[in-house]
């Protein structure tokens, strides 16, 4: 991880520049940590030092020396903007091919949608790629690949005051696991993915003493969902305590009755790595999976049946991620995604969905908190 440390702290600068400041050039980045450099892609490379220059004084310790520049088809706003028509026209039914998911190209050479094999067959005989008008008016090209729609990972155990992430959390059938842990002014919240409970639900542990996933006795009471969230897949737990006696920024690992703080939120980029805590993992003997590798950092899908618990289905945007082992498995939604950075675990994500147990999404905690107004929890055990 000294290899990524670096790499991450030159990312994060360049990534917070790009989304904000130099959106009109900014087309993606990508850490190579092999050849141990960072890959700007811009849509103009000299107009790209005045990106460089501005992350630099942002961020005054990054090595500027780490960035290579690459030249984007199109900006990230551009890109976007055509996703977002594309499954505005999916949810009104105006597409001739179902959307399971559509992705930002990793080099911003354009989207990938993926649809099911008849639609993506019948384009690949014709032109193999479609278009999309970007918010400047360019034309974006869309490439259609068969694969497969994304499942929800619904599903450590019946933990007591403060919670922690990868804890066990369910009612009604319905199970998932803790996240992050959030505040909002002295109150204590704790994540977990927005398609397992409806809003004002109370939730639980699980008092059934096997560790036995197929059988759920309300254990004890973890708190009340608030802040839903359908965009970023989350929502927040609020456990009626403050000051860390609700929840703690820990997370539950390998070794029973042990966690560890995590500190911090960042978002995540092609090429980096994460670990994700899930307790569907735990109980059925992965530990906590780190051979994640981001493959694409923005992507936006709707998880296949079972719908939302509202009967319905939302699209939701984040990353995605692939292993050559274990990845994730239903019950894992909500949980943490996380880095190693500096030696510390650095909140990522929420876990959302998958299409296999080796290749997995999760929705962003910086978009998330930027939107219902939380931050991270400063409490530890």
């Amino acid at each position: 991880m000294e290899i990524l440390d670096p790499l991450r702290d030159v990312a994060n600068a360049l990534g917070d520049q790009g989304r904000t400041n130099h959106s009109e050039i900014y087309g993606s980045l990508s850490i190579d940590a092999p050849k141990g450099h960072v890959v700007l892609y811009v849509t103009d490379t000299a107009k790209a030092r005045n990106l460089v220059a501005d992350a630099k004084k942002a961020a005054p310790a990054i090595d500027t020396s780490l960035i290579r520049l690459e030249r984007a088809g199109y900006s990230r706003r551009d890109l976007v903007s055509a996703r977002d028509q594309i499954v505005a026209d999916s949810e009104s039914q105006k597409l001739p091919y179902p959307v399971f998911s559509v992705s930002l190209n990793p080099d911003a050479s354009g989207l990938r949608v993926v649809t099911d094999g008849a639609n993506a067959a019948l384009s690949s005989a014709k032109t193999g790629v479609s278009r999309h008008r970007g918010i400047s008016g360019v034309d974006i090209p869309v490439s259609l690949e068969e694969g497969k729609a994304l499942e929800s990972f619904e599903w450590r155990w019946n933990d007591v005051r403060p919670f922690i992430a990868g804890d066990y959390v369910g009612v009604n059938g319905h199970a998932c696991t803790t996240g992050a842990v959030a505040a909002m002014g002295t109150g204590d919240f704790i994540l977990t993915a927005a398609h397992c409970f409806p809003d004002n639900w109370e939730v639980y542990g699980n008092a059934y003493p096997y560790h036995d996933l197929g059988h759920q006795w309300t254990g004890n009471r973890i708190g009340v969902v608030t802040n839903v969230s359908t965009k970023w897949d989350m929502e927040a737990i609020y456990t009626g305590a403050s000051g860390g006696v609700g929840a703690t920024s820990d997370e539950a690992d390998n070794i029973e009755n042990q966690w560890y703080r995590v500190d911090g939120v960042a978002y995540s980029y092609n090429g980096d790595w994460v670990c994700q805590d899930g307790m569907k993992s735990y109980y059925t003997g992965h530990g906590v999976p780190c051979s994640i590798k981001v493959t694409n950092d923005d992507t936006t899908w709707q998880l296949s049946v079972p719908y939302w618990w509202d009967g319905l289905k939302h699209s939701s945007r984040g990353v995605c991620g692939h292993s050559d082992g274990w990845a994730a498995d239903h019950g894992d939604s909500g949980a943490l995604v996380f880095a190693f950075s500096a030696g510390n675990r650095q909140a990522r994500g929420s876990l959302s969905g998958g299409s296999d147990t080796s290749n997995v999404c999760w929705t962003e905690i910086k978009d998330y908190f930027r939107e219902v107004g939380l931050s991270i929890s400063p409490y530890h055990a």
